[in-house]
């Protein structure tokens, strides 16, 4: 979910990882594919670490990895765990190839089969 800033704040993505089962998640991690333009403007997300990386197509995108921080404890039933990062205007020196026009999220968790989630960013960008 992307939060536009109000009162001259930058804008945020939000995300929300749940564990709807009936057992522990003791492992998790979520890769978030983020578009490198948005409306025309290039973006990046504000002090994270993230990669550039390029589609198949062609088409560009900043992979940011969410993993569990070491320590920390399972993700029980009905439990979730959340966060936040900036985004912010920036431009690309070199230019980057055109953008990807989705988020892609895919989630792993212990055993199950990774979980792949796309979300168009006019969405996103509503809620």
């Amino acid at each position: 979910m992307i939060h536009t800033g109000g009162g001259g704040q930058e804008p945020s993505v939000f995300w929300k990882l749940e564990n709807l089962g009936l057992a522990l998640a003791l492992h998790w991690m979520a890769i978030v594919k983020f578009p490198t333009s948005i409306n025309g403007q290039s973006v990046r997300l504000a002090d994270e670490k993230v990669t550039v990386g390029k589609t198949e197509d062609g088409k560009s995108f900043l992979e940011l990895r969410i993993y569990q921080k070491i320590a920390s404890p399972p993700l029980f039933p009905d439990s979730d765990i959340s966060g936040s990062f900036g985004l912010a205007a920036c431009r690309y020196d070199p230019p980057l190839e055109p953008s990807i026009t989705d988020i892609r999220v895919k989630t792993f968790a212990d055993e199950m089969a990774p979980f792949e989630e796309t979300i168009e960013l006019s969405i996103a960008l509503r809620r």
